[in-house]
């Protein structure tokens, strides 16, 4: 068989070293490595292979979420109560990257300059690549108001991890009647520049994966179309 030579070339190579041949059934392009090596143990005669995760994370796949809208739209609300439901299900390890969190622990001493916040979202689409390469999901709850950024960090998360975008589309009116610190009248006051919605752009995102709106949709709405995605995706397994 020409695979089997080939392996004996690569054999011939290395001292010691010898190769075997394992007759198993046809693998088709859609066969997954788990399901390879699935037939390699049982052609070595291992019926019941130790598998110590969690029976709702087997089939999972790492991820980065991102809740993307105005202050106050409620996404670190949404984005809290989403880590809380598929921890508390079982069905996926999940951490919240809330935006100010972020500032306060990495991103001390950066401004909201359009290059600053180029620099803080880089750094949180770092952290959550980190988090969905070990196949858990990261759910990050910044503004990240500019579409050029957000593609920056999509390129920082795929291809070896996915990239999903929930649009929370509250309205400016609504985020500003919520607005406890008073950072809206900061802005329109002139005391607070670059302020997003104010005196900066909010620009929407056209390529979202789900859009919700807090104004419309309680708490428990939101997070049940939410896992419906990560659902849909495959990154939390179906229950």
């Amino acid at each position: 068989m020409a695979l089997m030579e080939e392996l004996r070339r690569c054999a011939e190579q290395v001292p010691n070293a010898a190769a075997w041949y394992l007759p198993a059934p046809a693998v088709s392009e859609t066969t997954t490595s788990q399901e390879v090596l699935a037939i390699a143990l049982r052609s070595l005669g291992v019926r019941d292979p130790l598998d110590f995760r969690r029976p709702g994370v087997r089939e999972a796949r790492g991820a980065v979420l991102l809740l993307t809208g105005l202050s106050g739209a409620g996404k670190s609300t949404v984005g809290r109560a989403v880590v809380e439901a598929v921890i508390a299900r079982g069905l996926a390890h999940a951490v919240l990257l809330d935006g100010d969190d972020v500032r306060r622990e990495l991103s001390d001493g950066l401004g909201y300059s359009r290059e600053d916040r180029a620099r803080n979202l880089t750094r949180i689409a770092w952290v959550g690549a980190r988090v969905a390469e070990a196949g858990g999901l990261a759910v990050c709850a910044p503004i990240a108001p500019f579409a050029s950024v957000r593609r920056a960090m999509r390129e920082r998360v795929e291809p070896r991890s996915q990239f999903l975008v929930v649009h929370v589309a509250t309205p400016l009116v609504v985020a500003e009647a919520r607005d406890r610190k008073g950072l809206y009248a900061k802005a329109r006051a002139g005391l607070i520049r670059d302020f997003t919605g104010i005196d900066s752009p909010y620009e929407r995102p056209h390529d979202a994966d789900l859009t919700i709106d807090t104004s419309l949709m309680g708490v428990g709405e939101c997070v049940e179309a939410v896992v419906g995605l990560l659902r849909e995706r495959g990154v939390v397994a179906g229950s």
